[in-house]
């Protein structure tokens, strides 16, 4: 990935949870890498747990995946909770676009 870092963390031993973190460049040059990352964690999966930290920028493609990926969730009936931190120029965007950035 370019600019970008995705830890993920598996939940307590004997959990069905995971927890990931992103950082850097989310945009189009690494959504699709950090996609594969996330679907190729998340089979047996009911709770998922995704934290964005040090974003230098953020683009309408990975904020599009979020979308799709809660939506996936939700229709499995799973949980998904998203801490999107963000900075304030791309809040900005996001919210000129008509999004919202409180994706819970």
């Amino acid at each position: 990935m370019k600019n970008a870092e995705i830890i993920i963390l598996p939940g307590e031993k004997g959990s069905d949870s995971l927890k990931v973190v992103i950082k850097g460049e989310l945009t189009i040059n690494n959504t699709s890498e950090i996609r594969e990352a996330i679907l190729g964690n998340i089979k047996n999966i009911n709770m998922l747990e995704i934290q964005t930290e040090d974003v230098s920028s953020i683009d309408l493609t990975f904020y599009q995946f979020l979308i799709s990926l809660k939506k996936t969730f939700s229709q499995d009936e799973r949980k998904i909770l998203i801490s999107l931190i963000i900075p304030e120029e791309s809040e900005d965007l996001l919210k000129n676009a008509g999004l919202d950035i409180n994706l819970n």
